[in-house]
């Protein structure tokens, strides 16, 4: 047990020390925090609304607990299918297995420590769904404090049964599959369901439409289903025995023993999970250093073209996204994610139709604005520039030694994350244009004003990643899972242009000649200003990134 808890602590320190972070890294991920506290606030808000409609539709006919009952399942369904790339990874395809392997430790130590970087996630996703859920059905069911205790043992332990499953699935495919062979391939594919699954989320629960009268919608149906419902749950143990333990309307010596029944499934499903381990990890992980990949011959003399450095290393570092599976699933596939987000809610209920017959009536200036909202949105929650240091891992040293200047290895990043942004950018113009129909003066100022936006933000992402980079990482998932970085960004970008898109549609004028010269005197004035730190930097901060 001693060799257990020191392997997971040194895990951990591995995965979450501060030791290593600099002054800039730890202001930065307070900052991030304090950013968050408003999009968790507007969470909140949206859940009380459906909450809210849910329990009056359902507490007169005595079946509020089916609230609890739904939150479970369905966060049990999207904490198994999050699981599984990160368990994948972190278990099979980090680069550290080799190290752990040959010590004198058993199997089911190894997975012990390995799952704390997933657990992190299982728990944040857990917190973030079934914590508003629990105090909000508590208020309103004006619960006793019990309850609440309750609700924070279970949502301590209910996160471990999913990923137990997910745990247990991924060792016994590797065991059996041998697709170890194929890891790139893999990573790929596992990333790219998960991003299927999640779109898949969003079209059943149909996020275009009002949440109090989703919620009376839904409460209604779920009245006449209680019996499909409450049957449905009995098939996860671990969400029926959570679900009667917080049932208010039960005895109390019922739900304290639907709670201990909880309590001994969790403990139980864990030890299975390590006794699995114990059988399957090492003949699934052997093997895991190969690759499935052919030779190829290579003229070297046919590709050995003339390039300026700055578009050489432009070029290789694009190379490297499209070649490396967790980058290209981060920075590519993900990329696409909020476009055909949009082209969803725009599908359902006739949106494009709406849309299209009130454009012609809406002021160009809210056009444009609306426009350079979600182009700024969606450029920022790309990771492609805030992690294009990060990605170099140990091997950023070379940089230091390489014959080109300090500013063309950064502009270089900073261009290739804005190529790779490009792609979303096309989706968005096939939207705007051919399905949303708008005018076409205002897709050619959006267009030049979205390009503006794009360079602005990978300047600042690259400037961000060179101030707080993360050079010591064994699993390449730890440069966007284990780091504030890109949701920094993200945050810092939306604040300050979402305050003055906001100044520029409360103000008192209308028009879109005048809005896009204001908007391109303000993208103009963040490049410069970020294309100055950059410079920075290059001049004086590059050989101390580290």
């Amino acid at each position: 047990m001693n060799k257990t808890l020191l392997l997971s602590k040194v895990m951990m320190k591995m995965h979450f020390s501060w030791s290593t972070k600099s002054d800039g890294q730890k202001a930065g991920t307070f900052l991030v925090g304090a950013l968050f506290i408003p999009l968790l606030l507007m969470w909140f808000w949206f859940l009380d609304s459906i909450i809210g409609g849910l329990y009056q539709v359902l507490s007169p006919a005595g079946l509020s607990p089916m609230i609890l009952a739904i939150s479970l399942i369905m966060v049990s369904i999207v904490l198994l299918f999050t699981s599984l790339p990160s368990i994948l990874t972190s278990f099979f395809f980090s680069e550290d297995i080799e190290t752990y392997i040959p010590l004198p430790m058993h199997p089911y130590q190894i997975i012990f420590g390995k799952s704390i970087g997933p657990l992190v996630t299982v728990y944040g996703f857990a917190l973030f769904g079934l914590g508003p859920v629990f105090l909000l059905y508590g208020m309103y069911a004006s619960a006793s404090i019990g309850y609440f205790f309750t609700a924070i043992g279970t949502l301590l332990l209910f996160p471990i049964v999913p990923y137990v499953v997910a745990g247990l699935l991924m060792m016994v495919v590797m065991r059996y599959a041998n697709i170890s062979k194929n890891k790139d391939r893999t990573k790929v594919i596992a990333g790219i369901f998960s991003l299927i699954f999640i779109i898949g989320i969003n079209i059943v629960i149909r996020l275009n439409q009002d949440p109090e009268n989703v919620s009376k919608d839904v409460g209604q149906w779920l009245t006449n289903q209680e019996h499909t419902i409450w049957n449905t749950t009995k098939f996860i143990p671990n969400a029926f025995l959570a679900t009667e333990g917080l049932n208010g309307q039960l005895p109390a010596w019922q739900s304290l023993l639907a709670f201990i029944g909880f309590v001994a499934f969790t403990i139980i499903s864990a030890g299975v999970f390590l006794f699995a381990g114990q059988k399957l990890y090492y003949h699934g992980v052997r093997g895991v250093s190969g690759g499935g990949k052919g030779k190829k011959a290579v003229d070297l003399q046919r590709n050995n073209k003339t390039r300026k450095p700055f578009w050489s290393y432009t070029w290789k570092e694009i190379k490297i996204v499209f070649r490396t599976p967790s980058f290209f699933i981060n920075c590519v596939i993900q990329n696409l994610f909020a476009p055909i987000f949009l082209a969803i809610m725009l599908f359902l209920d006739n949106g494009i139709g709406e849309l299209t017959g009130e454009i012609g009536s809406v002021d160009g200036k809210y056009i444009i604005l609306g426009m350079v909202g979600f182009t700024l949105f969606i450029l920022g929650t790309n990771p492609t520039s805030t992690t294009a240091i990060s990605r170099e891992g140990r091997s950023w040293f070379t940089n230091l030694y390489m014959p080109i200047k300090p500013s063309t290895i950064l502009f270089s990043k900073a261009l290739a994350a804005f190529f790779i942004q490009g792609i979303s950018l096309i989706i968005l113009f096939f939207l705007f244009a051919f399905v949303i129909h708008i005018p076409l003066v205002h897709i050619i100022l959006w267009v030049l004003l979205a390009l503006g936006i794009s360079w602005f933000s990978n300047l600042f992402g690259v400037y961000l990643d060179a101030k707080q980079p993360k050079l010591e990482w064994s699993d390449e998932q730890q440069v966007f899972k284990a780091r504030f970085v890109p949701l920094q960004s993200m945050l810092i970008q939306a604040f300050c242009f979402g305050l003055f898109i906001f100044v520029l549609w409360v103000a008192p004028f209308k028009g879109t000649p005048i809005t896009a010269t204001l908007l391109f005197a303000g993208i103009g004035a963040a490049i410069y200003i970020t294309q100055r730190l950059l410079y920075h930097v290059a001049i004086n901060d590059f050989h101390k990134i580290q």
